[in-house]
């Protein structure tokens, strides 16, 4: 994962708000040659090998069309994870910034990362749910910012490469032509102001059987 990618996790939430309802449903997947390792850039999606139709369903179980089953995991608002065939799946749900707003696209993953369970045979992917949502538009709260330019922060990008093999940081030194805010802003803007914890929906009749 590029050092911007953590550095929105660093300084705000993703400005997304996907709910449970919105995304429990038949996702295809579309993934790229599963030959690649924890540094792969998914930035642009390449050449679809894999496809893949899962239904996401109650409470967490996720079924592909042959019947296999596995599980799933919706991250905060923002994204969720999906294992299942040995292997594991993790995306963002798309989104966009305006100046005063931020529109949620919860039928649609920004391009993601999976890998099988052993860490290995990397691949990207992006997922559409065969059911539309409807945007979800969220005000959004601009940050106060250093002008000042950007520094790579070497001894965090070592701590964080020492305490997991997942993915791997690195510093990028064009990034420091920038300021913080300019890197905020590529890092996917504000955060969403939220002044309360999403509620879950309640259980419907069918879900309860």
């Amino acid at each position: 994962l590029p050092l911007v990618g953590f550095l929105a996790v660093a300084l705000a939430d993703l400005p997304i708000h996907c709910l449970y309802e919105e995304v429990r449903g038949t996702w295809t997947f579309s993934e790229t040659e599963r030959s690649g390792d924890h540094t792969l850039s998914c930035d642009t999606l390449g050449e679809i090998v894999h496809t893949e139709t899962l239904t996401l369903d109650f409470p967490n179980t996720v079924i592909d069309e042959a019947g296999n089953e596995g599980t799933w995991t919706l991250m905060y608002d923002e994204g969720f994870e999906v294992r299942i065939n040995e292997r594991s799946y993790f995306a963002y749900f798309k989104f966009s910034n305006g100046m005063d707003s931020s529109v949620s696209y919860c039928d649609q993953t920004m391009n993601g990362w999976s890998h099988d369970m052993n860490n290995e045979n990397w691949a990207c992917f992006n997922g559409e749910k065969a059911s539309a949502v409807a945007p979800r538009r969220t005000p959004i709260k601009m940050s106060t910012l250093s002008q000042g330019f950007y520094k790579n922060d070497h001894k965090l990008i070592e701590k964080i490469n020492n305490s997991q093999k997942s993915w791997w940081a690195k510093a990028y030194p064009q990034h420091e032509s920038y300021t913080v805010e300019e890197m905020f802003k590529r890092a996917g803007g504000a955060s969403v102001s939220r002044n309360s914890f999403t509620r879950p929906a309640p259980m419907t009749e069918e879900q309860k059987a």
